[in-house]
């Protein structure tokens, strides 16, 4: 197949993934530490006020982090603000540690989305069938 075909098929499958939501997906339900909601729902506010606060999104992703490192929903959010800025590096080690938690669908799509931005059209049809 070639390259163009499957940068299309990839993109076909991102379309249709996208309409996901998170409520779809069953996540762990194992208590959060102390805090680190808290300061996990800060960094949602923040990256949902837009790009000009992904700086102070991330910054409390981290703190939520390290009050409870298993909080997956934080290195998603991080890897996804990384992949929006196009710090494709950066957004695959978030998000790689989000799937070693809990492989959520949106993990699964956003990484698929840096390997499709990366050129590694394989790889992302692959995760694209697992979300």
């Amino acid at each position: 197949m070639s390259r163009t075909a499957l940068l299309v098929l990839a993109a076909a499958l991102v379309l249709g993934c996208a309409k996901k939501v998170r409520e779809q997906s069953v996540a762990p339900t194992t208590a959060v530490a102390a805090g680190a909601r808290e300061r996990f729902e800060q960094g949602v506010a923040h990256m949902e006020a837009g790009a000009s606060r992904y700086d102070a999104a991330v910054q409390s992703f981290r703190a939520a982090i390290g009050i409870d490192p298993k909080l997956w929903e934080a290195w998603l959010d991080i890897g996804v603000i990384e992949l929006r800025r196009a710090r494709l590096a950066e957004a695959a080690k978030a998000l790689q540690k989000s799937l070693e938690i809990y492989a959520s669908p949106e993990a699964l799509d956003a990484l698929g989305e840096v390997y499709l931005r990366q050129g590694k059209a394989e790889r992302a049809i692959e995760l694209y069938e697992r979300a």
